[in-house]
Formats: structure tokens, C-alpha cells, sequence
């Protein structure tokens, strides 16, 4: 099977094949999940961090009134909650927009892969690094659309090729069919 968060990680460091077995081994079970179906709602304990095979997901927050606002779009190899959520809590709504493949990793099986593979340690560091920068220019454009007076969509529509291109051509589910 196609694993795209490996790929992620084999961009942001050097694996060799030992490593590349080991985070094998963490996702050879997932879980087939449906279209609009909630993987962490706000105030879950997380325990484990949730990573896209395949399929499109979002995060999003509740605005005070009522709206709610996506900060971030989950593509094939995206993980979240790995570093970023304080005392194991979610802090935002994640929904799947389309049928998924998701496979949880619990932290402490992650922590125990780190300590014996550090590289992989390093890979997930620039992971994150990456993830952060992406999520830094997201905000910016949502704000220059709200300033604008624009809902977002439009700009959504159109960054959505540049935010896919993270991922490294992979198999046919990399869009939703209905992604527009």
C-alpha cells in the first residue's frame, strides 16, 4: 500500500531501511472512515495522534458566532496532534471531507520508535517545521480574504493545487472526487 506519510517523513530526513520498516510497522493498520465523520472534537483526550493515508480531511474551530472557520486541510500524509496539543487535549474540531484511511499512532509508540531510531525523530521535527510554515501562510490568507470582505472560498479553490503539491504524486484518491 501507498503510504504517504512515510513519504513526508523520507522528504524530511534521510531513512534507511530499518527505519523505513519501523514506520511501516506503525501504520499497517488503519481504519476506513466515511465522509463527515468527526476523528477528534474539541476537548478529546488525545492519546494517540491521527495520520491521513488517504482521502481529505479538515480541521476547524467554532467562531463565536457559530461559524466555523478551517485552519487547516489534511491531505494524504498529513498527521496532527503529534506535538501541538496541550495536556493530550484537541483543541479543534477534525472532520473528514471524504472517505479516508486513517491509522492512529499512539505517542508513546512514536516516542519509543524515536529513541530507537533518532533520524526518525528528526524527520518528524521537520515535519512539523514544514507544517508550521505552511499553517503561518494559511493564516495570513485567510486574513487578507476576510479583510477583503471575500469568504475564502475562492482563495481556497485556488491554493488548493499548491497546497496538494506537498505531496508526492501518489495513487488516484489523492483528491476527493467532488473536490471541485
Amino acid at each position: 500500500m501507498f503510504n504517504a506519510f512515510l513519504l513526508r517523513l523520507m522528504h524530511a530526513a534521510e531513512l534507511g531501511d530499518q527505519e523505513i520498516q519501523a514506520i511501516e510497522e506503525l501504520c499497517r493498520q488503519p481504519r476506513e472512515i466515511g465522509a463527515k465523520k468527526y476523528l477528534s472534537r474539541d476537548g478529546d483526550e488525545m492519546h494517540s495522534f491521527p495520520v491521513v493515508l488517504s482521502g481529505w480531511a479538515a480541521r476547524y474551530q467554532i467562531l463565536r458566532n457559530g461559524a466555523r472557520q478551517i485552519t487547516r486541510l489534511l491531505l494524504p500524509g498529513d498527521a496532527f496532534y503529534f506535538d501541538c496539543s496541550p495536556n493530550g487535549i484537541a483543541i479543534e474540531e477534525v472532520i473528514t471531507l471524504s472517505p479516508c484511511k486513517i491509522v492512529n499512532i499512539t505517542h508513546a509508540d512514536m516516542r519509543r520508535l524515536i529513541d530507537r531510531f533518532p533520524t526518525i525523530g528528526d524527520a518528524m521535527r521537520s515535519y512539523g517545521c514544514m507544517e508550521n510554515a505552511v499553517l503561518a501562510s494559511w493564516v495570513v490568507n485567510v486574513g487578507r480574504a476576510r479583510r477583503a470582505g471575500a469568504d475564502g472560498a475562492p482563495h481556497l479553490r485556488g491554493a488548493l493545487p499548491a497546497v496538494a503539491g506537498r505531496s508526492a504524486p501518489g495513487p488516484a484518491d489523492l483528491f476527493p472526487a467532488d473536490a471541485g
